[in-house]
């Protein structure tokens, strides 16, 4: 994730804001309308620089690593405490493969 320097993030503070407090306090819905925001920045950035792949790939790797980062710092520890609360769903010790490929047992 890209951290930006304070003086940066002031650039875009208050624009957040005010889309957040749209987003949030409004009958606007929170998925369709943050995938709208989403949307029309990447277009607005496209319509002023152009298309090009590196542009194209750059703009999805920035969404994919916000993707990731919202993961990796929310969703992550929120599921590590429900894990705690309710019980894992995964086998607490898997069973060691062989070495080597295996195949699967048929049904």
């Amino acid at each position: 994730m890209p951290y930006l320097s304070d003086e940066h993030k002031s650039k875009l503070d208050d624009a957040i804001i005010d889309l957040t407090t749209t987003l949030t306090e409004s009958d606007v819905s929170v998925p369709g309308g943050l995938n709208y925001i989403i949307s029309q920045i990447v277009d607005r950035v496209v319509v002023k620089h152009g298309e090009s792949y590196s542009l194209y790939n750059t703009l999805l790797g920035s969404v994919e690593a916000s993707k990731l980062e919202i993961y990796r710092r929310l969703i992550a520890p929120y599921e590590d405490t429900k894990i705690k609360e309710n019980g894992d769903v995964f086998a607490k010790k898997p069973k060691k493969a062989k070495k080597g490929q295996q195949k699967l047992p048929r049904s």
